[in-house]
């Protein structure tokens, strides 16, 4: 019987292995790991493994052997001796005759049995293998290294784990001798070293292995493999790897040592050998693979533990000058003289190490030890000029190249900020200096690099770089005037990458040229001109130009009145041109606008004539069908009405002066004889009145151009409500009106809600951001909140009356989210004690929407309906009596049953499970009654579990909380 289950056995193996038809295979596949499981098979294995057998038989032994001593050893531990005698003679016969994955599994075998034995069963292998395989030294080297590795996944009790774990730390001293005294015998054999360094690295990879053991025979194997890149750097990994590194500075000091005085010099000498120039496209990156790891590795290993080297004082004596050859090391590999990364791909992995080198310096008390490696710091930045200057010919740099450089060189200008945050002004002086002599030797390409450095400080600048920004708008204002831009021969990209980098510069710290005290005539000038000249000299910067001096108009300066004349002649002469994109004509008609918001009312008045006015007419044209659109081939038409709007909304949301305060919601406005009027500061919470229409229509230049496109934008709704863009152009000009006329709108009040009232179901989502910037603004204006509560809830009403179809499965989403937003934007108008009724109305309404939505499979509207519903709870739980609290307790009865299934489902998110609890809290605690009667309703038999729990005793938020969650949890764990 027996000899058949054998025979069965071979017979499965053979075939499988053998079988090309795949219905076959998966049938044997079955019996296979059926054999696997029988708790008996592994009988068969002695047998299969030193019978006559082919080598696919003998794997399969050795897998039913280690997956019964792996998974069960307790059920066949009476067989210990037997598997122990076994495993040792087969390996010590058979090792240099077994196929390579069969002596794997075996020395694995062995290992885990030494663990499942020790100390108990086999108290002293190590010692005893060490005898029996004294001849074998390479099998002595594999068993023991496995023996670490089956430790990270032996499955053992919590308590013998750790028992077998002492075990082997106190055992560990025994096998560091074995390996040093394998290692350094004088014939040893390459195959025995590379066993002798897996089980090291192993070794110290165990769980509170402790690094000072094992310092000496790691040093050993260090230096013996030293010019392995892979296997130091595998080695150095498991240092870096270790969380107890930092417990130990005596063997972090011995290790720098190592580093500093014999690692690190071969390995720079090792990498200066190789002939860079022979590379081909692509190759550095494979080449240079094993390079980069080592480095990878003492970078991840010094970054570890440079603050400790920095703040322990006590072994600086010694720490400090290994410190200072590291940094010569790193240094040297940071400003290799190889252009990155056709020749190398190493330099930038130093990074973060300079980047915390410099967190430590910054935190350490002693300027001696900071001033002593700010030179590093230093060089790095001057070679980072040079490392990250654009090639001199495009085509250097293949398209994989040239995207690998750009993200080089987002992370090399990380050299700048290190050194700025350690010396800020001899940061600044150097680039500034740097570029004088970039602009001095007519280097284009050098001074795009430093404009890219000083662009990542630029953020940080302060009132006290006044002089450095002045110098510095200066002197590139001067070297555009010499024509340095112009007559340097390069590539489009070197001059466009230039003006960018020159202007992102500028435009970050823009702020202070424009700020109290600090404003400077000349160097407002010189940053306007800077824009001025990349906007007229170089097509290939103009959108950016726009952007830049749109960011400079925008703050409304006095000190722009000189060049408005100018610039807006520039800017239309832009914006009339249609061969430009769309956005940049916007953005060139924003200019104008923010341009002449600082000039007076009459100038303003005049250019109305000319910008707007021809557009409204051409709209009003449209609207009233009374434009020739047979001039107007395909869809040029519908272009030019969309463009048309576009302009007009630009204008509006720009020409309306705004109060310099940008905490105030103030407008600034010019009056009849162009003097400033502004609005008398008030406080937070204040509500500001309506201006009369009466003055508007004299001073505010929105107010007037909105007036006389009002008129026709009921007859533009009834035409063209269905088109899409056409709607979200209007909706957009309407925003831009809001952001400007602020409280005043309310002299367009009704127009507003007539376009919401139009457009909600057909266009939602376009349409509630509408709404939602309408009642902001309209929050505080009573004379409006009949009209908007009306509306609201006629909106809201027509949903829960399902006599709505939407074109979008997400219009719901957006209508839930509107509904989100009146609630807490205009909560003010919710509360008004003669709205009470009409407030009550409206969060029935939200509630009875949210509950619909909830119950659907839409999962990003069910989330949205949890999330709003809980807010809603929060405004019935500041209103539990009155019209609204009688309204929730009608409702009640709707809302409870689909919240309890839906904290009874499996699919129920987390998100959502934690809302709906918030609400149900609510529900439970401040309507008792109502509460009852429900679950008298749903459970007329009563129920005693958990959900009668929940609603009879419902106790703090915290425990209710854990109520449902416990229930939830029991629905997803239970079987389906």
């Amino acid at each position: 019987m027996e000899q058949e289950k054998l025979n069965f056995i071979v017979n499965s193996v053979t075939e499988f292995y053998s079988c090309t038809n795949e219905q076959r295979r998966a049938e044997l596949n079955d019996i296979l790991v059926q054999i696997q499981s029988d708790p008996s098979s592994w009988l068969y294995s002695f047998e299969l493994l030193i019978g006559n057998y082919d080598s696919s038989c003998k794997h399969f032994a050795s897998s039913l052997l280690y997956t019964v001593l792996h998974d069960s050893f307790d059920d066949v531990a009476f067989k210990a001796n037997e598997i122990r005698e076994f495993l040792v003679n087969i390996l010590t016969n058979s090792h240099h005759t077994l196929h390579f994955a069969v002596y794997n599994k075996l020395t694995l075998c062995l290992a885990i049995f030494i663990l499942s034995t020790m100390p108990d069963i086999w108290a002293n292998p190590f010692e005893e293998l060490t005898v029996t395989w004294s001849t074998t030294p390479e099998l002595l080297m594999k068993v023991l290294s496995d023996v670490a590795i089956a430790f990270q996944t032996i499955k053992v009790p919590l308590q013998q784990r750790n028992l077998v774990k002492s075990t082997l730390l106190t055992k560990s001293k025994a096998i560091i001798d074995i390996t040093r005294t394998i290692l350094c015998a004088p014939d040893t054999t390459p195959t025995i070293q590379v066993a002798g360094i897996d089980c090291v690295e192993n070794w110290m990879k165990l769980p509170g292995a402790s690094l000072e053991d094992w310092q000496h025979v790691f040093f050993i194997v260090l230096e013996n493999k030293i010019d392995d890149n892979v296997t130091c750097s595998r080695l150095i990994t498991v240092v870096s790897e270790n969380k107890e590194v930092r417990a130990y500075p005596k063997f972090c000091i011995a290790f720098m040592e190592f580093l500093a005085t014999k690692l690190t010099p071969r390995f720079y000498d090792n990498i200066k050998m190789i002939n860079f120039n022979d590379f081909e496209d692509g190759d550095a990156e494979m080449v240079l693979e094993d390079v980069c790891s080592l480095i990878n590795s003492i970078v991840v290993f010094m970054t570890n533990i440079v603050d400790l080297v920095v703040t322990n004082e006590n072994y600086h004596a010694r720490s400090l000058p290994l410190l200072t050859q590291i940094c010569e090391f790193f240094s040297s590999i940071s400003n290799f003289p190889q252009p990155f990364p056709s020749k190398e791909t190493f330099s930038d992995i130093p990074l973060e190490f300079w980047c915390n080198f410099r967190d430590a310096l910054s935190c350490t008390k002693k300027q001696e030890v900071k001033q002593a490696f700010l030179k590093y710091f230093a060089q790095n930045l001057s070679y980072a000029i040079v490392k990250m200057s654009l090639p001199l010919r495009k085509e250097m740099l293949s398209k994989q190249e040239y995207e690998k450089f750009e993200t080089y060189r987002i992370h090399r200008a990380q050299d700048s900020i290190t050194l700025y945050d350690l010396e800020p002004e001899e940061t600044i002086n150097f680039l500034i200096k740097s570029l004088i002599l970039s602009y001095q030797e007519g280097d284009l390409i050098k001074a795009e690099a430093i404009l890219y450095l000083f662009d990542d400080i630029s953020d940080y600048f302060s009132d006290t770089e006044k002089e450095h920004i002045e110098t510095f708008l200066r002197i590139n204002m001067e070297f555009l005037n010499s024509g340095g831009v112009k007559s340097f021969n390069t590539y489009e990209e070197v001059k466009k990458n230039y003006g960018e980098n020159l202007m992102n510069s500028i435009t970050k710290f823009s702020y202070l040229l424009f700020s109290d005290g600090y404003s400077d005539d000349n160097m407002i000038r010189n940053a306007l001109g800077i824009g001025h000249y990349f906007l007229i000299s170089h097509p290939e910067t103009t959108s950016s130009a726009l952007k830049y001096m749109l960011g400079l108009v925008e703050r409304q300066h006095p000190s722009l009145l000189p060049i408005t004349d100018t610039m807006i002649g520039v800017c239309y002469t832009f914006f009339q041109n249609e061969d430009l994109p769309e956005d940049d004509r916007i953005d060139a008609m924003k200019i104008i606008g923010y341009l002449l918001s600082i000039r007076p009312l009459e100038f303003v008045l005049q250019s109305l004539d000319t910008l707007v006015l021809p557009r409204i007419q051409f709209l009003k044209r449209f609207i009233r069908g009374e434009e020739d659109i047979s001039k107007y081939s395909g869809n040029e038409f519908e272009k030019k009405v969309l463009f048309e709007i576009k302009v007009i909304a630009a204008i509006i949301k720009t020409i309306q002066k705004k109060n310099k305060n940008i905490e105030s919601s103030e407008t600034v406005i010019n009056d009849a004889n162009g003097r400033t009027v502004i609005n008398s500061q008030t406080q937070r919470g204040y509500k500001k009145e309506p201006s009369n229409p009466e003055i508007l229509s004299k001073t505010s230049p929105v107010y007037m151009i909105l007036s006389e496109f009002a008129v026709d934008i009921p007859l533009l709704l009834q035409k063209f409500y269905t088109n899409e863009s056409l709607m979200q152009r209007l909706c957009e000009l309407l925003v831009s009106a809001l952001t400007s006329l602020k409280e005043d709108i309310v002299h367009f009040g009704e127009l507003y809600v007539n376009v919401i009232d139009t457009l909600i179901y057909v266009h939602t989502r376009i349409t509630s951001h509408l709404a939602k910037h309408f009642i902001i603004v309209t929050s505080r204006q009573e004379q409006l909140y009949p009209l908007i509560i009306n509306k609201i809830n006629y909106w809201f009403g027509k949903v829960v009356e399902g006599n709505v179809t939407f074109t979008n499965d997400d219009d719901i989403v957006d209508i839930i989210d509107l509904s989100y937003h009146i609630m807490r934007k205009g909560s003010i108008m919710l509360q008004s004690s003669t709205l009470q009724s009409e407030t009550a109305n409206f969060l029935r309404s939200v509630a009875m929407i949210c509950i619909l939505t909830i119950t659907t499979d839409n999962t990003n509207a069910k989330r949205e309906a949890a999330l709003t519903l809980k807010y809603w709870a929060k405004c019935v739980r500041d209103s539990p009596t009155g019209i609204i609290g009688e309204m929730v307790r009608s409702i009640i009865p709707q809302l409870i049953p689909p919240l309890i299934r839906e904290i009874q489902s499996r699919y129920t998110s987390q998100n959502v499970l934690d809302a709906i609890t918030d609400i149900l809290y609510t529900i439970f605690t401040l309507y008792k009654e109502q509460t009852a009667e429900v679950f008298n309703q749903m459970y007329p038999g009563g129920c005693d579990g958990m959900i009668g729990q929940i609603f009879k005793t419902p106790g703090t938020m915290k425990s209710f909380q854990l109520k449902v969650g416990i229930l939830n949890k029991s629905v997803k764990n239970a079987k389906v």
